[in-house]
């Protein structure tokens, strides 16, 4: 056996719904997730993509015919299981690998745990198309049997306030992270200020209210969503959580 291959170490993946993600504790020394199922650095999730995003970032300054080698790509997908939403980050990617995958396909998903802050994402090593919704059926049988007849683990409360970022790529433009953290706040103090108790408020209202176009507001609300700070009480209605 060579060198190459004796040292290869795959982790299995947690086959389980997006909230167990969520509600676990991320070990940033193990750089591992501490779940209900136990450690894990690796998971497997079945959920509709609710949107797709490409940003690209040139990573050298501009001059005549640029080579596709002068930026660096990533797609984003926003990825919901009924139970949660989270965020999968591909890295330096070509887009046009992954224009048969958009928003609305149910695909099957299996990554690294990664986490920036309190928030969770995965870093994919696979992601395709689920062509018979059966499979989400027998999944959720099976993570159903689990949580019956498994010894669940009791999850330890968060280490550090602070997580330091994981992996992230050396290129990311930090300024991406905070630039419309603004405009996103003013999103969320409009949702409590008109929201009330049980409705929550239409997309439409809050629109007009604070005139934003209307691709701007869907993601600073799918980035709420995301965050787990607001919901829809029911289709384009949104309320705090």
């Amino acid at each position: 056996m060579s060198n190459n291959t004796q040292r290869l170490i795959r982790y299995p993946a947690l086959r389980c719904w997006i909230k167990h993600i969520l509600e676990g504790t991320y070990l940033p020394d193990e750089k591992i997730l501490f779940t209900i199922f136990g450690k894990y650095k690796r998971v497997r999730i079945y959920a509709t993509i609710l949107d797709k995003k490409e940003i690209i970032s040139q990573k050298i300054e501009e001059k005549s015919d640029l080579d596709k080698t002068d930026f660096n790509s990533r797609l984003e997908f926003d990825l919901d299981d009924g139970t949660g939403i989270i965020r999968a980050i591909l890295w330096g990617v070509v887009a046009e690998q992954y224009s048969h995958i958009v928003k609305g396909d149910l695909v099957d998903v299996m990554g690294i745990i990664r986490q920036w802050k309190n928030y969770f994402s995965i870093s994919p090593e696979m992601i395709k198309h689920i062509e018979n919704p059966n499979f989400v059926l027998l999944r959720d049988a099976e993570i159903i049997k689990k949580l019956k007849t498994t010894d669940l683990m009791e999850i330890p409360t968060k280490i550090e306030d602070n997580f330091p970022i994981d992996e992230l790529s050396e290129e990311y433009e930090m300024n991406h992270l905070f630039k419309s953290d603004d405009d996103k706040e003013q999103v969320l103090e409009k949702i409590k200020e008109l929201g009330g108790e049980i409705k929550g408020i239409p997309f439409e209202e809050l629109q007009k209210s604070l005139a934003f176009n209307e691709n701007d507001l869907k993601k600073y609300l799918n980035e709420l969503e995301i965050e787990s700070r607001i919901y829809q009480v029911e289709e384009n209605y949104y309320q705090l959580i």
